[in-house]
């Protein structure tokens, strides 16, 4: 059983065209903040995508070098100031 099947056919046929009505609507709806000859939206969007990509790489690149250089420097601090020995004699594979 479906919904079809309780409801009489004139609504079924109103419904079908308020469905059309509103697809239609809703295909040639264009909201009144998009600008109609805006042709420097799209570019400069892209120009800054492009920028932010640029920059926000940079900073990957140096936060991952930061990482290492300050585990390097962790490294010989533990060993040659405190005499901590990290070998890898200590580890145990199970």
């Amino acid at each position: 059983m479906k919904i079809k099947d309780f409801l009489p056919r004139f609504m079924l046929r109103q419904w079908e065209q308020w469905f059309k009505k509103m697809e239609g609507a809703l295909v040639y709806f264009t909201p009144s903040y998009v600008a109609k000859n805006n042709h420097w939206f799209s570019p400069l969007i892209a120009v800054v995508a492009l920028i932010m990509v640029v920059v926000l790489v940079g900073i990957a690149v140096g936060s991952f070098f930061s990482l290492f250089a300050s585990l390097l420097v962790l490294y010989f601090i533990l060993t040659k100031i405190f005499g901590i020995r990290l070998e890898t004699g200590d580890i145990f594979v199970i």
